[in-house]
């Protein structure tokens, strides 16, 4: 038990690392995406980025007893990657995924949600996460937006910010693939 006590906090700590160096990804791709095109296109290329986030995923389709549908995409995915799914995968749902749960076939019919803030250690653990998620990206974001009013060369301190993103992205790659 206490081990995974441990491999709890450390993984915690290593994802918390990941967040944090990685805030602000999102941002200097649109940027990036957006100076490569004129004024006319700007706000097209800027949007086609979030099409993605629209995509079913493999997941999603899995806890919602959709199986077959998940191991689809999967196989188009390994396709599109010149890749080729073993013959013998088969996926497993989840326990107590949506589908079941509304059959009520689950421990019983209170959703995920419901269970995560009705239990007070979860409630609070959520609440933690999400008031640092909130103040890492004030401070983030902040510190990033406002670097014009700063006492200092505006190119040195935008220079400075992206040296401290390579090696907090590898720092926290590396880490995570031998801790988790």
């Amino acid at each position: 038990m206490k081990t995974a006590g441990i491999r709890f906090n450390t993984q915690t700590l290593l994802r918390f690392a990941n967040g944090f160096s990685r805030a602000g990804i999102g941002i200097c791709c649109l940027v990036l995406s957006t100076e490569a095109v004129g004024r006319k296109w700007r706000g097209q290329v800027g949007q086609y980025g979030f099409f993605f986030f629209a995509a079913e995923s493999p997941r999603w389709l899995l806890r919602r007893g959709r199986s077959e549908e998940a191991l689809e995409v999967l196989k188009r995915y390994a396709r599109i990657n010149g890749k080729e799914l073993p013959l013998n995968i088969s996926l497993l749902e989840p326990s107590g995924n949506e589908k079941n749960l509304a059959a009520g076939e689950g421990e019983n019919n209170t959703s995920t949600i419901e269970k995560l803030w009705n239990t007070r250690w979860a409630a609070k653990r959520m609440s933690m996460v999400m008031l640092t998620g909130f103040g890492i990206g004030f401070v983030y974001y902040g510190v990033q937006l406002n670097v014009e009013n700063l006492n200092f060369n505006l190119y040195f301190a935008v220079a400075i910010n992206a040296m401290m993103e390579i090696p907090a992205v590898f720092i926290g790659s590396v880490l995570l693939m031998k801790f988790y």
